[in-house]
């Protein structure tokens, strides 16, 4: 899988943005005004591509006290193929190369065992964000 990044409005953004409405709009439900909240132009946008098609996607907003990764989606036919592993691989390790001290998310539920194999620690309660459960996870690059 090959893996590419932009920021703001860069080519990668329109990639992104149709994986979004597929899985989190079209898929989950979520109210389109939720999901495009008008802060992709000030994030970076990571796109897995495989043999030059879409199939994975995460945003990352850059903080002082690390980055905070967002709205991380597979396409339905992709998923159970590693790409969202990958992906994420990828943003941790430019995370640690950056110096940032640590990585954070917001994890739905379902998806909490995933982020835990990649080194993730759930760090407090649940929290209800478009009407699914979910958690703060973060993992310590320092």
């Amino acid at each position: 899988m090959e893996i590419k990044q932009s920021m703001g409005q860069g080519p990668e953004n329109q990639a992104a943005l149709q994986i979004r409405r597929t899985v989190f709009i079209d898929e989950q439900g979520i109210d389109a005004d939720l999901e495009f909240d008008g802060t992709d132009s000030d994030k970076k946008h990571y796109v897995g591509y495989e043999n030059g098609r879409p199939v994975t996607t995460a945003r990352v907003e850059l903080t002082p006290t690390g980055w905070l990764v967002q709205r991380v989606a597979t396409l339905p036919e992709d998923r159970h193929h590693g790409y969202s592993q990958q992906l994420l691989t990828q943003i941790i390790s430019d995370a640690a190369k950056a110096g940032t001290p640590q990585v954070r998310l917001d994890a739905q539920h379902q998806a909490v065992s995933f982020y835990d194999r990649l080194g993730f620690q759930v760090a407090g309660g649940a929290f209800l964000e478009a009407g699914i459960v979910h958690y703060p996870m973060i993992k310590e690059l320092l």
